[in-house]
C-alpha cells in the first residue's frame, strides 16, 4: 500500500476531531452556564427546571455525540461509522436549519452555522469516500 493510502486514517482522525471538539465545547458551555449559552442563541431560561432541561437535553445530546465521535476517532475500524454519524447528523441539522431559515427569515443570523454545517458535511463525505477507497484497495491487495 502506498504512503498516500496510509495517511487516510490520519486524515479521517482530523476530520472526526473537529466535530468532536465542537461537541465537547458545546457540552462544556451548556453545562457550565446554561443561561448564557441559551442567551447566546436567542433563547431565555427562566426557571431552575428550564436550566435542568436545557443542560440534560441539549448538553446531554452533545455529550453523547462527543462520546460516539471519540470512540470512532480512536479506532481505525470505526472511522466509517464515525464519519457516517457526523455526515448524517450534519446533513439532518443542515436540512432542518435551512428549512427554519426559510420559514423564520433568519438567514443573516444563521449563515455562519449553515456554512459550518455544510463544511462538516462535505468533509465527512470526503472522508467516507477516501476510507471506502482505502478499504477497497486493501481488499484488492490481499
Amino acid at each position: 500500500m502506498t504512503t498516500a493510502w496510509r495517511l487516510v486514517p490520519w486524515l479521517n482522525r482530523l476530520i472526526l476531531a473537529a466535530p468532536t471538539a465542537i461537541f465537547v465545547l458545546l457540552t462544556v458551555t451548556i453545562f457550565r452556564d446554561p443561561v448564557r449559552s441559551a442567551l447566546d442563541h436567542g433563547m431565555s431560561l427562566i426557571s431552575p427546571v428550564g436550566f435542568t432541561n436545557y443542560r440534560s437535553g441539549n448538553g446531554g445530546i452533545f455529550l453523547g455525540f462527543a462520546v460516539i465521535t471519540v470512540a470512532c476517532l480512536i479506532s481505525t475500524r470505526r472511522h466509517m461509522v464515525g464519519l457516517s454519524f457526523v455526515a448524517i447528523m450534519m446533513g439532518v441539522i443542515l436540512a432542518v436549519r435551512a428549512a427554519s431559515v426559510l420559514v423564520d427569515g433568519t438567514l443573516p443570523q444563521e449563515r455562519p452555522l449553515l456554512i459550518a454545517e455544510a463544511v462538516f458535511l462535505a468533509l465527512s463525505g470526503a472522508g467516507l469516500a477516501l476510507e471506502w477507497a482505502r478499504r477497497r484497495r486493501l481488499s484488492d491487495v490481499a
